[in-house]
């Protein structure tokens, strides 16, 4: 199959290879700069996330000027899907750049237009992107990607102290944070409640008998899920060490009944405990108690300033994380949806038919 080219603004847009990990790599550095991922670090992530794919390599797009300099890049990782119990691939548009120089020409729409023209014609069945800015927000909507429903981020203060002292600085800051210092004790006491005949065990690998979990509990519950089993959790959380996840799991039984993946990282202003994906069978309830006492023990051993999680209100990991101390943040992200053919209804459907989380984001 010929690779796709055309001219917008004067640039080249074509279909990115494996070769251009540097020139991305370098793009990154200067469209992102306050983006706390070095510049090797940003290729090796770009390598592994769209080229160690179970499924296939991801759709890239660059623009390339007259000296070979990438000035734009958009990718689509293709994700294998559940549909109404159904499996099939959807495509999920990510890691959207470009070179400032670059940002009032047609690039950016250019790109996002040709990405979702891909989407059609190459059998995603729909495409998926989990947006939290504004701007960008309103100009995926106006390109095609429309909003299904808002998606809260939890949180749960572990440092008050800190946490107020980076917010409000300076001479406040530290006052607030003499303030608050005794609360930080007591949030280090309030943990997750005792668990009796289950302990979430820490991993290093996936084992094909976590399959069963998925399999009986989280693809039947949702209309809309992205696929989880060993395969592809070995990818997404332990193909790059350097991201450092943590992983456990619950069993009970002689059976897996829960797992939850976390990694240390910045958000914000403050060091957060993401927990990038957690399950487990709502049946088993000390599952859910244990894997949130491995969550906690995790936090005081990180000594992050809070915890946080993407999860829909509906679920009912939303009600495990209120019962361990987790509030909604102020912030939230909206999940999008492009539908290729007219007949396809993915956009009419209720946020309460998905189960988005930060598994469907490459930064978390």
């Amino acid at each position: 199959m010929a690779r796709f080219e055309a001219r917008v603004a004067g640039l080249l847009m074509r279909e990115g290879t494996r070769d251009d990990r540097a020139g991305v790599a370098d793009l990154f550095t200067r469209a992102e700069p306050g983006f706390p991922v070095e510049r090797d670090a940003y290729a090796r992530q770009w390598d592994w996330l769209h080229w160690s794919n179970a499924i296939h390599p991801s759709e890239i797009l660059v623009g390339e000027d007259e000296r070979s300099q990438i000035q734009g890049h958009v990718a689509m990782l293709p994700v294998a899907f559940s549909v109404d119990g159904e499996p099939t691939v959807a495509g999920w548009p990510c890691q959207l750049m470009v070179d400032e120089r670059w940002r009032h020409s047609l690039l950016y729409p250019a790109m996002v237009q040709q990405l979702l023209r891909f989407c059609g014609s190459r059998n995603y069945a729909f495409a998926y992107a989990l947006v939290t800015r504004p701007r960008v927000l309103r100009a995926n909507s106006a390109l095609g990607l429309k909003p299904v429903g808002e998606i809260p981020v939890w949180a749960r203060p572990y440092r008050p102290a800190s946490i107020l002292g980076k917010l409000l600085g300076g001479a406040l800051g530290k006052g607030a944070a003499a303030v608050a210092a005794p609360l930080d004790h007591l949030l280090r006491v309030l943990g997750a409640p005792a668990t009796r005949g289950i302990v979430a065990e820490e991993i290093t690998r996936f084992e094909p008998e976590i399959d069963a979990l998925f399999a009986s509990t989280l693809t039947p519950a949702y209309r809309y899920v992205a696929k989880r089993d060993a395969r592809t959790l070995n990818w997404r959380f332990f193909g790059l060490p350097e991201r450092r996840y943590r992983v456990f799991v619950a069993r009970t039984g002689g059976r897996t009944a829960g797992y939850v993946a976390c990694r240390t990282m910045p958000m914000q202003k403050f060091t957060a405990l993401a927990i990038a994906d957690i399950w487990y069978d709502p049946s088993v309830p000390a599952a859910g108690r244990a894997l949130m006492a491995a969550v906690h023990r995790c936090a005081l051993a990180e000594r992050v300033d809070l915890a946080a999680c993407l999860i829909p209100r509906a679920s009912p990991i939303a009600g495990l994380l209120r019962k361990n101390w987790f509030f909604e943040s102020p912030e939230s992200f909206t999940l999008t949806v492009y539908q290729p053919r007219r007949s396809d209804r993915y956009v009419d459907t209720p946020i309460t038919d998905w189960h988005p989380t930060w598994y469907d984001h490459d930064y978390v």
